[in-house]
């Protein structure tokens, strides 16, 4: 999401090549397609009658526009939504007469190319399309039916809220996560209690599972049917509740806002605090609040300065700004009379991991830390890792990758070096012709943009740095193939780090087949239809926790 720019072309006389023939959307099936500038995709399609239907074309870097057409080529519907390059165009139509239609993709921009793909999500009656209307509800309606909930055969299953804002995209995601089989999905309301899912990550079509939340006489969720295609519910019983209250916090001028979770025992309980990855991140953890609740824990989690509630700008905050923030937090949990403050850790999440570092380097308040696909190396580093899975997520390789990532290293270096911008930008007009030159982050964004004064701040933060002075239990995991962190690298100087500081209580974990999001991969790319968490994260945490802080 962070190539949200786009170009307005200025030339109407460009040459298209279209594909000599076209391809079938089948109903359900997704297609992942790499299109370059003056490319135009054609797709047949067959609709039925009186039938709505919705056909996505998820941008991945590159802006497309999308038109409908019927058999005779006339345009019924044109879409180009304004989210950039990255993020969904949908196409919406009800068929007056059932037959062949197509669908066209084609790009805005010239010199340019990436990825998309295409799915054919639904065709459903009036009736069925009636029913499965998304119904509006906010974070806060969706707390009281999260928790923990055991099927007949004792699997537990999760559900947990999240929302998501980086820059002009926002959305809330209701999630699910079994347990035993580590299925994950996100879930779409159709009623105050009623949700559905389908068999992909987000909510689609076809219908997977129906979930319908039933309440006491007196309000409270007791369970949850869970409906699949024999109509014959599946009853998960609640089993965990918890509290939940909100708190406020001042760090300076910066007032901070959050919730904490208490399971409801008696007596003091361990507490994490959730430390944010990037941008404007808030409160929310999906699941993972109701995991470690589940084991005993209060979880305490804010919004990040300049996000959700809580005053103040990530955007010109350094990470030990943020890091302050998550020390003044342990501060106020230490403050209460129900958090055992021998037990008090960090759960650090992507950039979490250094503010998590320079936070437990500080003080001796913190007395374990769990990490999240966190990085070993420098800021201005890790992102040119990110550059190049992009790119290679665009099909380049060989000699024109290496010599992008030597411009994208160069660029990146500069600016976290704090170079004036027309320095560094002139060296990037001696690249200008490259067509990746438009692909690399940050160089691809305009002088103003509050990226190039963020790298000054922080791009030379390196956790390497400050795990030398942390000397707490350490849990630190990371996925086999993750193109937002260089994790054989980190893997590497994390531990070295942590020997310098002769901390003997750590655990360093490579998970197999996991990506950034710790879902099941076998690329990392996120054109993959990842519906399940990989094997090892959630158990390798429980165990952690249970023997080197429950005790």
């Amino acid at each position: 999401m962070k190539n949200l720019f786009s170009v307005i072309l200025t030339s109407v006389f460009i040459l298209v090549s279209i594909y000599a023939m076209s391809q079938t959307l089948i109903l359900g099936n997704t297609l992942s397609k790499q299109i370059k500038s003056g490319e135009e995709h054609k797709y047949e399609v067959e609709l039925k009658a009186a039938f709505n239907s919705q056909i996505e074309v998820m941008q991945k870097s590159v802006d497309v526009e999308v038109t409908l057409t019927n058999k005779a080529n006339k345009v019924l519907q044109k879409i180009d939504s304004p989210n950039g390059s990255n993020g969904p165009e949908r196409v919406n139509f009800t068929a007056d007469a059932s037959g062949i239609y197509y669908i066209i993709v084609k790009t805005l921009e010239k010199n340019t190319q990436g990825n998309y793909n295409i799915t054919f999500q639904y065709s459903m009656d009036s009736a069925t399309t009636k029913k499965y209307q998304s119904y509006a509800l906010n974070t806060d309606d969706y707390q009281k039916f999260c928790g923990t909930y055991i099927l007949p055969d004792s699997t537990e299953i999760l559900f947990g809220v999240y929302s998501l804002k980086v820059e002009s995209f926002s959305r809330v995601f209701f999630t699910y996560h079994n347990l035993k089989t580590n299925d994950t999905r996100a879930l779409m309301a159709i009623s105050n209690r009623i949700f559905y899912c389908g068999k992909t990550l987000e909510p689609s079509f076809p219908i997977e599972n129906e979930f319908e939340f039933m309440l006491s006489n007196t309000g409270e969720v007791i369970e949850v049917n869970i409906y699949k295609t024999d109509n014959k519910p599946i009853v998960a019983k609640r089993k965990q509740t918890h509290t939940y209250e909100n708190f406020s916090v001042q760090n300076g001028d910066v007032i901070l806002k959050g919730h904490l979770l208490l399971p409801k025992t008696k007596g003091k309980h361990p507490v994490i605090i959730h430390v944010h990855g990037s941008q404007g991140a808030n409160r929310t953890m999906s699941t993972c609040d109701v995991f470690l609740t589940r084991l005993g824990f209060a979880v305490c989690s804010f919004d990040k300065r300049g996000a959700g509630e809580s005053k103040g700008d990530w955007k010109t905050a350094s990470l030990d700004d943020l890091s302050d923030d998550v020390i003044k937090v342990a501060d106020y949990m230490r403050s209460r009379n129900d958090i055992d403050t021998s037990k008090l850790g960090l759960f650090g999440i992507s950039q979490g991991g250094w503010i998590s570092a320079i936070a437990a380097s500080k003080t001796s308040k913190i007395k374990f830390i769990t990490v999240m696909s966190g990085s070993g190396v420098p800021v201005w580093e890790n992102v040119v890792h990110e550059n190049e899975g992009n790119l290679r997520q665009l099909g380049i390789s060989g000699a024109v990758l290496d010599s992008a990532l030597v411009y994208a290293g160069n660029v990146l270096k500069m600016a976290s070096h704090g170079n004036d911008w027309h320095k560094i930008n002139k060296y990037m007009k001696l690249y200008k012709k490259e067509l990746y030159s438009r692909m690399i982050f940050p160089a691809a964004l305009p002088k103003d943009n509050f990226w190039w004064d963020w790298f000054k701040i922080n791009g030379m933060y390196d956790s390497y740095t400050y795990l030398q002075k942390v000397h707490c239990p350490v849990l630190w995991q990371m996925g086999e193939f993750d193109w937002n962190v260089p994790t054989k690298k980190s893997y590497t100087r994390i531990n070295q780090a942590l020997k310098l500081a002769h901390n003997n209580q750590v655990e360093i974990d490579m998970i197999s087949k996991a990506n950034h999001s710790m879902l099941e991969t076998s690329t990392g790319f996120d054109r993959e239809n990842t519906i399940r968490y990989a094997e090892g994260f959630w158990t390798n945490l429980e165990r952690w926790l249970i023997i080197n802080i429950i005790k």
